[in-house]
């Protein structure tokens, strides 16, 4: 009897834990109501009547199309007040209480799980039962025991099933609802109106966004660039350098911020002290930009290890991986094009599950260089899939002989944008502080044209 009260108790406390973290979590719009109530419907939850009663609510104000908050849902508990033992608005505030679970979505969605297998267990135990009372009473031969078990092998496998709404008209509703809550996903602008211009706006969350070039033409210092602008913007960032040390690319920053030569923090600040005032005050207005760079994991650094990072950051606004070539594949193959196809689905994957812009650094093959021409699409190396999977290509192009300038003019070409489509634009690369600012596209010689002005 004490193991059915223990067994009972605890089933008690999940919902209650699950209901504070997923009630948490979309007042605070780390999940969407419907992610949740996808995983676990609300009938499933049978032990703490408060949280049901709150439970219940999210469930019936998500399905009328608006978003649950304390008020709302006190108003619908008050209303339905004769279906649940009596309640007060602070047992409602009492299940919207800052959780540590319920600041994570993968978090909330565990807790879900375990309240959503509970509760198909509760149900399988109570049915069991009363196929066995139905066994005792009318004494029923095998063969009904049999039909009555795989019926409700049947009942529990569809209970199991996704009830997620995909039909058009839902997906319509959450699209105007958002629209006219002013939550609709806008594009990701870059600081740079030009680029902005050729994307229509930016990077949307969901797309991946590939940047490649050629060793030496600035991806690392363009995608630099790009991350702290949009942390200093408010917006959070994941940086995953995988090419140089996390100190060297916040000494990049720093130089940019600072506009001083990078080759400083190389060579010591004896060469020049009088610059240590500037690279403090840098510091300083750099010191609360959400930006975080991530040299190094506690697991070898896969498409699976980043999501999972990305995960425990909550809400990111950008991502930057520096670069494809250098991570691990999440499973080893024979063939290098097969792993390199298979990471840069993940990380499109990763963009549609973070909801937010990934930009992933490529390498391309030399075959550009080789010709002395403009790179093109078949130019990114190892494997056909990334320009498949990705949304956007970037690419840095600058003639070889400008390449040993210390301020080469580069031509960022898009040469696929699907949803922005194709274009370029103009900017100079200053090595030293590792900057990119836009110029004006440089004017292209006039051929002589054929006639009498020329003799022909």
């Amino acid at each position: 009897m004490s193991q059915i009260i223990n067994v009972i108790e605890q089933r008690r406390e999940a919902e209650r834990d699950f209901v504070n973290a997923a009630f948490c979590g979309i007042v605070q719009r780390v999940i969407e109501p419907d992610a949740v109530l996808a995983v676990c419907p609300a009938s499933l939850l049978s032990h703490d009547y408060k949280a049901k009663a709150v439970y219940d609510a999210i469930s019936a104000i998500a399905a009328d199309h608006k978003r649950p908050d304390p008020v709302c849902v006190w108003e619908w508990i008050f209303k339905h007040s004769s279906d649940y033992p009596p309640m007060c608005a602070a047992d409602v505030a009492d299940y919207c209480t800052i959780a540590i679970m319920g600041s994570r979505e993968d978090s909330i969605l565990h807790l879900a799980e375990v309240v959503r297998r509970e509760g198909l267990k509760q149900q399988a135990e109570s049915k069991l039962m009363g196929l066995l009372s139905d066994c005792q009473r009318y004494g029923n031969d095998a063969a009904e025991v049999a039909a009555g078990a795989a019926k409700l092998a049947e009942q529990l496998e569809d209970g199991c099933t996704d009830r997620a709404d995909y039909s058009l008209s839902a997906i319509m509703r959450r699209v105007v609802v958002k629209l006219e809550s002013g939550e609709a996903a806008k594009p990701m602008p870059t600081p740079w109106s030009n680029l902005n211009r050729v994307l229509k706006g930016g990077i949307a969350p969901g797309e991946l966004a590939i940047l490649a070039a050629r060793p030496g033409v600035g991806k690392t210092a363009l995608a630099g660039c790009f991350g702290i602008e949009t942390a200093r913007a408010g917006h959070p960032v994941m940086f995953v350098s995988r090419e140089v040390k996390d100190e060297t690319v916040a000494a990049r920053i720093m130089s940019r911020e600072a506009k001083i030569d990078s080759r400083i923090f190389r060579e010591g600040i004896q060469i020049a002290p009088d610059l240590m005032p500037k690279i403090r005050k840098a510091q300083s207005l750099l010191d609360s930009a959400p930006i975080e760079i991530i040299e190094r994991s506690i697991a070898p650094m896969t498409p699976r290890e980043v999501r999972r990072l990305a995960k425990a950051r909550g809400q990111l606004g950008l991502i930057v991986i520096d670069y494809l070539q250098l991570m691990e594949p999440d499973n080893r193959s024979n063939s290098r094009e097969r792993e390199v196809a298979e990471m840069s689905r993940a990380f499109k994957q990763l963009a549609l599950d973070c909801n937010c812009p990934v930009l992933l650094l490529s390498q391309m093959s030399r075959k550009a260089e080789e010709e002395n021409r403009e790179p093109r699409l078949s130019d990114l190396r190892e494997s056909g899939a990334i320009e498949q999977d990705a949304d956007i290509v970037i690419f840095l192009h600058t003639p070889r002989q400008s390449l040993e300038s210390p301020s080469p003019d580069v031509k960022v070409k898009v040469a696929k944008g699907r949803s922005s489509g194709a274009g370029s634009c103009w900017m100079r690369f200053e090595k030293l502080f590792s900057n990119f600012y836009e110029i004006p596209a440089p004017l292209e010689p006039t051929k002589p044209q054929r006639g009498k002005d020329n003799g022909l």
